[in-house]
């Protein structure tokens, strides 16, 4: 708008100060139709620099009334002399109902119209004071005002449809916009549900473990124990019996400590960071943890290549391990094996855990990554060992599968990103 108000206020100047200039040099040629002219333009270059004025304080609006108004009034000046018939040929009225329309809407659209319409009958009542006929003036009169009427009438429908559309298109923003904020607390939510829930199981985990621990703790005491109830015949000993008994409790001290500490680290908190996670170190660390968690009667079988390395959080790949470890132990109740294997092909490492447990029926199966889905009794898990697996699996950005049938075990494969430490 405002180069538009620039133009209006600098060409018709320009034009009539050429005009001026020529006319100068034979001023019997300046009569009242070019003064009118003169004036109507002035008024068009008077009306754009107040509304240019308008628009730099930031008052819009009024800048553009000025404006349309200052171009009618230069109309009704202008036109004094002009013949009904050569209206047509003008494009200002057109383009007054045009921008009044489009920037304003209905009121602003027919009051331009009702005052061009005041302009158009001066202009014929002014033909008709020269001579012209009545009836004729009268004709062109109503073509004009029906002519723009049927304008408007173009230009307010049309309007008002792209401003109902404007209109619809802010509310459907409005409400993808509210739609998003909540999704986005939905999604905060769950995520800090489904934190709570992987925390709440790891330390599930952790409480079985400790069941399984605590006879070794036990043992490593009752050697202590008994080193100190035996500690007369030991003084009898000398000196040698006396610092191999302190070596033999020392020996049980570390072992007791050594399981405690393994299972504070599996069990505290840590930030979930991908990095690359040596398998067959990170299972040799856990191996005796897992077999904690097997009856006495099974046996734990781990065949993975030394070399081979996962992108995955080594806190997450722990626990994935001794969730399925946990529901191993469950399955082979009786007696049995659980193996981890591995292997690795483009860059996919693929680590398969495998149970000759009693397996599952397809029912079973088709829920089995449910969170709180579980198959046996609550004393026995919390059912959300395998959703927290396939959870922590996924974020690594690896894949899951689960195999089963009754009296045949239970494979899980999991794929994740091989890395390499070079």
């Amino acid at each position: 708008m405002q180069v538009l108000y620039v133009l209006f206020a600098v060409l018709p100047v320009a034009n009539k100060a050429i005009s001026l200039w020529v006319s100068l040099a034979d001023p019997g040629r300046i009569d009242s139709v070019e003064l009118a002219d003169i004036f109507s333009d002035f008024i068009v270059s008077g009306a754009s620099i107040w509304a240019l004025a308008y628009t730099r304080t930031e008052r819009f609006g009024i800048g553009a009334k000025v404006f349309l108004f200052g171009i009618i009034a230069s109309l009704a000046v202008g036109y004094w002399s002009v013949e009904p018939g050569n209206l047509t040929r003008d494009p200002l009225p057109l383009f007054v109902v045009l921008l009044a329309g489009l920037l304003f809407g209905r009121r602003m659209l027919w009051t331009c119209y009702g005052l061009l319409s005041l302009v158009f009958l001066e202009v014929a009542w002014l033909a008709t004071l020269r001579g012209q006929p009545l009836s004729i003036m009268a004709v062109y009169l109503a073509q004009l005002c029906i002519t723009y009427a049927l304008i408007g009438l173009l230009v307010d429908h049309t309007t008002n449809a792209l401003r109902s559309s404007y209109n619809t298109a802010r509310i459907k923003a409005k409400e993808l916009e509210d739609a998003l904020t909540e999704l986005g607390r939905v999604m905060s939510a769950r995520e800090s549900a489904e934190a709570a829930l992987t925390r709440m199981q790891k330390f599930d985990t952790a409480s079985q473990l400790a069941v399984g621990v605590i006879h070794d703790v036990a043992n490593n005491l009752s050697v202590i124990s008994a080193f100190a109830a035996d500690a007369e015949r030991l003084a009898d000993g000398g000196v040698d019996a006396l610092i191999c008994a302190m070596e033999e409790i020392s020996k049980s001290c570390e072992m007791g400590f050594d399981v405690i500490d393994r299972i504070l680290d599996f069990a505290k908190r840590e930030k979930s960071e991908i990095m690359v996670t040596p398998l067959s170190e990170t299972l040799e660390h856990l191996a005796p943890l897992i077999r904690k968690l097997l009856p006495r009667r099974a046996s734990l079988d781990i065949d993975v290549p030394d070399d081979l390395e996962l992108a995955i959080d080594p806190a997450h790949f722990q626990h994935v391990i001794m969730n399925l470890s946990t529901n191993a132990g469950q399955a082979i109740s009786e007696g049995g094996t659980f193996s981890i294997s591995a292997s690795s092909e483009e860059c996919v490492a693929t680590i398969t855990i495998r149970d000759t447990g009693s397996g599952m029926d397809a029912s079973t199966l088709r829920r089995a990554f449910e969170p709180l889905f579980s198959a046996r009794s609550s004393s026995e898990g919390v059912g959300l060992g395998l959703a927290i697996v396939k959870e922590l699996v996924e974020h690594a950005g690896g894949q899951v599968e689960l195999a089963s049938s009754p009296g045949t075990g239970t494979t899980v494969t999991v794929r994740l990103s091989a890395a390499n430490l070079n």
